[in-house]
């Protein structure tokens, strides 16, 4: 057997076409367009680039986008009002506040989640959405966008999370804790691990686990020293960029597809790029989609 490389090519453009299909029904039904509205605050180079590609998928589905900036020493204040009004602005469907959000500290920015209407919250992070997920709730709602690309990942590969021991690395509340709840939600059994998580017994928790998720955003660190007779699958969400500036993951790939490869049943491993960061995107434009669709539909 090999080692499988879970490219997210061809499952992300799936969910960009279904997604696609489903915005052009709610037009001829409810004649609106879906719109998404991105604030972003300040000029941070990272975030103008993940603000175009969210620009350029809206434009491949057929949804309207725009961008509303402000200065990179906004305060809390002058950033609610702005929130307050995409609430209330009958047009906007979805709202996504791109982080880092200026110069706000942690707090501030679970402010800032909080004041989004949860109907319009295509990231999946006010806590009403949160608590829709940690719940279970069996009514639609927006998932926060990397974990549902990964769920969704790990299916078109047919890979069951069902009777798995999983091991996520990270606790971040966009990947780690809600990709914990989702992933118990479809029966595994999760360990979520840290920072403060001791490194050796990390390494052991790795070790026990079907398959192990890292978002922890060190370049390889994720190596063979990890991967135990269990271990089958290995999802990198890292982006990160080595000593020579090319973009790399959590994981060394080659490092893990080396011992995956002298198995002799097959093994999982996503690469970086091409791998999640794909599938996160074409999650938001579902999002945005069936966020309208409800709109319209409470509306009509």
């Amino acid at each position: 057997m090999s080692t499988i490389v879970m490219s997210a090519k061809e499952c992300s453009s799936n969910v960009k076409n279904n997604t696609k299909s489903l915005c052009e029904e709610i037009k001829k039904t409810f004649n609106v367009t879906p719109t998404l509205a991105v604030v972003v605050v300040g000029n941070d180079p990272a975030s103008k680039v993940y603000v175009r590609n969210k620009s350029k998928a809206c434009d491949y589905i057929g949804a309207n986008f725009e961008e509303i900036t402000l200065p990179s020493d906004s305060k809390l204040d002058d950033i609610l009002p702005v929130i307050q009004n995409l609430n209330q602005a009958p047009h906007i469907h979805g709202i996504l506040v791109q982080c880092p959000i200026g110069n706000l500290s942690h707090s501030q920015t679970l402010e800032v989640f909080k004041a989004i209407d949860p109907k319009k919250d295509v990231d999946g992070f006010t806590p009403l959405n949160r608590a829709r997920l940690l719940t279970n709730s069996y009514e639609w709602y927006p998932y926060p966008c990397t974990p549902m690309g990964i769920y969704l990942l790990l299916n078109f590969y047919g890979i069951s999370v069902s009777e798995k021991h999983v091991s996520i690395i990270g606790r971040s509340n966009i990947v780690g804790k809600p990709l914990a709840c989702l992933l118990e939600n479809n029966d595994a059994t999760v360990t979520l691990c840290h920072s403060k998580t001791n490194l050796e017994d990390l390494k052991e928790c790795c070790k026990n686990s079907d398959i192990i998720i890292s978002a922890v955003g060190k370049q390889k660190f994720i190596d063979n020293t990890f991967i135990g007779d269990r271990t089958r699958v290995v999802i990198d969400v890292g982006i990160n960029r080595d000593e020579n500036g090319k973009l790399c993951g959590d994981a060394d790939f080659d490092s893990v597809k080396e011992i995956f490869d002298d198995r002799y049943n097959d093994n999982w491993l996503t690469p970086v790029p091409g791998g999640v960061g794909l599938m996160t995107v074409s999650c938001l434009m579902y999002n945005l989609v069936k966020c309208c669709e409800r709109i319209c539909e409470n509306e009509s």
